[in-house]
């Protein structure tokens, strides 16, 4: 089988370079095993139109300021879930804007609901799930450090409970990820990559098949 193309930014020296095209292992993409030319075309043109593939379980990290030194993290994580017309999703994440953590799931334009998001990675596809096969699993995820795990005496955010949703997911066999550390440090460093360019308003959020997930 041979690899199918995305067309993703080149990152070099934490800058944005040039769009250019990306061989990605299909292995998982099994329900898209002839790419027509307009998937092609509509996928080279994500940036322009948010369009994104379909069917795709990315990390999105929109932009936010930390209230106080002691709150480490730059950007709220979220996992967004592409749907069939590469511009609706599901956003699942734990949210605390009304008080205590809470897990939400709702349904929203991918890269155009948050005007704040600086990057989307790809993390895995569908394949023979469903979104509510991954919903139902992500929803029983605590709101708390999980017991057992490196994150246990980390005081609780929205990044941790991400944390633990890619090594549940993982664990159910719907992604591949075997260094959540990795992922994690990847993601940041695209959008950091991204941040200014959203931030003076001249960006759009950067699209990017992770090299610790899929």
């Amino acid at each position: 089988m041979s690899n199918k193309i995305f067309f993703i930014y080149d990152l070099s020296a934490s800058k944005i370079k040039s769009l250019k095209p990306h061989l990605i292992n299909p292995k998982k993409d099994s329900s898209n095993s002839e790419r027509s030319a307009s998937d092609i075309h509509r996928i080279k043109h994500t940036m322009n139109g948010q369009v994104f593939p379909k069917n795709i379980i990315t990390l999105g990290l929109p932009i936010r300021y930390p209230a106080n030194d002691s709150d480490p993290d730059n950007y709220h994580w979220l996992i967004w879930i592409v749907s069939e017309d590469g511009v609706n999703g599901t956003c699942a994440h734990a949210t605390n804007q009304t008080g205590a953590f809470q897990f939400e799931k709702k349904v929203e334009s991918a890269g155009i609901s948050r005007n704040n998001l600086s990057a989307l990675i790809q993390i895995g596809s569908l394949g023979k799930y469903s979104v509510d096969d991954v919903v139902a699993i992500l929803e029983k995820i605590p709101m708390e450090s999980p017991a057992g795990s490196e994150d246990e005496n980390i005081k609780f955010s929205c990044r941790i409970w991400i944390r633990e949703a890619v090594r549940v997911l993982n664990k159910a066999g719907i992604i591949t990820c075997s260094d959540v550390n990795a992922l994690e440090k990847e993601c940041e460093g695209y959008a950091d990559a991204n941040r200014e360019a959203m931030e003076l308003g001249k960006g759009k959020p950067l699209f990017v098949v992770s090299k610790f997930s899929e």
